[in-house]
């Protein structure tokens, strides 16, 4: 839908709600009391802080975020988030408390059914404990029997991307009983048209190469849910996708040999669906006790089409994925006495994956492949909350961990056992509270890190490398230490400062070998690593009408199989700063603005080459009016400094070296929403 419809639909509808308006404020203020009294360290974000720029993805809600690191993601893909500075695999996504299920990604959620979101620290025994750099814990708005509705359209225009969205959601009671019945529904299309452009030099030539690639994604998702009287809850998602994208490289050779196709055409399209259950159910079993019994299937089928085509080049691909997840869990918590509550659970999973895949040249079959690799996962914990006093209390848990991955006739086993501990003492007279944390914790290898298909380039080189996994892969644990400072004042700002280290075992990196004169890039396991940095996040109430409010993480990571290294630092750093600004402007209008300046410098892409990327500066604002007691219209820029992005890459071995300069266009983004709420 156009924008221009958009700003006609909302000129139908016709003064600020002031108790609506206090409502959402005194929910963040109940929100940010979690922060406060609980034991386990946390950053609570309620729903309104989440929609104040008016986002229509959830990870580009999450990404301004305090501890929340975010890079530029590919061509028509959103940014990828990580906590602390840390890859993207060492952060764990929860959903409602329980592991995300594999191949989940937070865009399945629209920003607007969530009710929070929180971004734990440190491991607990009762969360999977596979939160090496932390937690980000998505609890999603539970179905109520006030009946409520609510709806938002929305068109995003750049010259690079357009996006339209349509999102609707609803609660009530179901079918005049007891029972609460909740439903959520989106249809999104997103249509991009990018060009890249690279420069490559070294002992391999010199080449200069420019590829336009376009496409368009359709995404349709729904999610109902039935809380019943009884404690029983049922939930369910099914999301059905397809994506095309169609590339034109050309390459001009200007030193050395000419690639072996310097011009080719690759069209790729891709249907997929997903499909969730889940199911809960709990018992009061007495006045201090209960029981909780938690299910969950999942399903992901996927069916892929690929073509290169090009002078002496008719590669056609198809390939066929099928990944399924069952998982159970059972807890039981009791009071062993005032203020001290135990917890004792049980957890298990099994992922199955499969993929298939057919390749013919020049009309002829080339190769098949038939690939398949399971996870299964058993664990058992305890956990010991306990309130000693108004001032102290401690958390205690003990996780046992047993992981099983088969792959390609090879199987591989871990017992891990994770401890956890947590303190929280509140200093007198009101001048704050510290927190310490100690846990070990895991990032474990995904199926597709397991599995050893070949993903082929096809100008082959040390910057352009084939993909293949790794069946000996094994997972990589960290200790980790947690110190923390947080201060509220009764005029609603807050100060916070945080200091966390990690001391890492069976470090995952990446190798960049020669496999048949061919370049492959696979998962290893290559020695230890430390890291260590600080955060703070802040808020300050200038007035009942302006509020500030800023996010810093600082970051450093050594890894000792780059201790001898020619082309590496042994130790890299990086930084990221948030700066944020709401205000209630004149007749009825809300402005915010964020602005994100980061540094990453060089990071390693493979014991023999690296990566860098510019700082980032970007600037989003927004501006939203009541247009009436039940709609919204808001104006959004993404993007508003148009930084492009570039990345420079580097190898070196021997005597050889190339060097490589990616870059494309970030132009920025108009956004309008027309929101109603019933």
């Amino acid at each position: 839908m156009r924008l221009t419809a958009i700003f006609l639909l909302s000129c139908i509808t016709a003064n600020l709600s002031a108790s609506e308006t206090l409502e959402a404020v005194r929910i963040q203020a109940q929100r940010q009391d979690a922060r406060v009294t609980e034991t386990q360290g946390k950053i609570v974000v309620p729903q309104a802080e989440l929609l104040r720029l008016g986002d229509s993805l959830l990870s580009e809600a999450l990404q301004r975020l305090p501890g929340v690191s975010s890079v530029p993601g590919a061509p028509g893909q959103p940014p990828v988030l990580s906590l602390r500075g840390l890859a993207a695999g060492y952060t764990q996504i929860l959903l409602n408390g329980r592991r995300a299920p594999a191949g989940f990604s937070l865009d399945e959620i629209a920003p607007e059914q969530v009710e929070r979101v929180e971004i734990l620290r440190a491991a607990s025994s009762q969360h999977s404990a596979e939160a090496l750099a932390g937690s980000i814990n998505i609890v999603l708005r539970p179905a109520s029997a006030t009946p409520s509705r609510q709806a938002q359209v929305d068109s995003a225009q750049s010259a690079a991307q357009t996006q339209t969205r349509l999102q609707a959601s609803g609660s009530g009671p179901w079918l005049g009983s007891a029972a609460s019945f909740a439903w959520a529904a989106q249809l999104s299309s997103r249509r991009f048209d990018n060009l890249i452009r690279s420069e490559e030099q070294g002992s391999f030539g010199q080449h200069q190469t420019g590829e336009r690639r376009e496409g368009v994604l359709d995404v349709l998702r729904l999610a109902p849910q039935l809380s019943a009287s009884d404690g029983s809850k049922w939930a369910g998602s099914l999301e059905l996708g397809r994506l095309r994208r169609d590339s034109t490289l050309q390459t001009l050779t200007l030193a050395g040999p000419a690639p072996a196709h310097p011009q080719h055409q690759e069209s790729y399209a891709q249907r997929y669906h997903k499909l969730r259950l889940d199911a809960s159910q709990s018992w009061l079993l007495g006045p201090e006790s209960d029981l909780s019994l938690e299910l969950a299937a999942g399903l992901h089928r996927q069916h892929a089409d690929f073509t290169d085509q090009g002078l002496g080049l008719d590669d056609h691909t198809w390939g066929d994925l099928r990944q399924g997840e069952l998982s159970q869990r059972l807890q039981l918590s009791w009071d062993a006495a005032a203020e001290h509550r135990l917890s004792l659970g049980s957890e298990a999973s099994l992922q199955a994956r499969r993929e298939t895949r057919l390749q013919t040249l020049a009309g002829r079959a080339d190769s098949a492949l038939d690939a398949s690799t399971t996870l299964a996962r058993t664990a058992l914990y305890l956990q010991d909350e306990w309130t000693l006093s108004n001032r102290l209390s401690v958390s205690a848990g003990l996780r046992w961990e047993h992981w099983l991955a088969r792959s390609e006739a090879q199987s591989h086993s871990a017992h891990l056992l994770l401890p956890s501990s947590q303190l929280r003492w509140q200093l007198p007279a009101h001048q704050g509270r510290i927190r310490l944390a100690l846990a070990r914790s895991f990032a474990a290898p995904t199926a597709a890190e397991l599995l050893p298909r070949p993903f082929t380039s096809t100008n082959n080189s040390p910057l352009t490398p084939d993909y293949q996994g790794n069946p000996g892969l094994r997972p990589e644990t960290a200790w980790g230490l947690d110190l923390a400072y947080e201060k509220e004042s009764a005029a609603g700002h807050a100060f916070n400062l945080g200091l966390f280290a990690r001391q890492q075992q069976d470090h995952k990196m990446v190798e960049l070998v020669q496999l048949d004169s061919r370049w492959v890039q696979r998962p290893a396991n290559l020695g230890a690593a430390r890291t260590w940095g600080l955060e703070s996040d802040g808020r300050w109430l200038a007035s009942a009408a302006l509020a500030l409010r800023y996010n810093l993480t600082y970051s450093w990571t050594q890894r000792a199989a780059l201790r001898h290294s020619a082309l590496q630092a042994e130790v890299n750093a990086g930084w990221q700063l948030n700066l944020g600004l709401d205000l209630k402007a004149f007749e009825g209008w809300s402005l915010a603005a964020n602005i994100k300046l980061s540094r990453a410098g060089w990071s390693p892409d493979a014991l023999n080459s690296r990566s860098q990327s510019p700082g980032l500066r970007e600037l989003d604002l927004s501006a939203s009016r009541k247009l009436g007691p039940h709609s919204t219209l808001r104006l959004s820029l993404a993007n508003a400094l148009a930084q492009d992005f570039w990345e420079r890459s580097q190898w070196q071995q021997g005597g050889q070296w190339q060097e490589q300069i990616k870059q494309r266009a970030q132009p920025l983004q108009l956004k309008l929403a027309l929101e109603w709420r019933g």
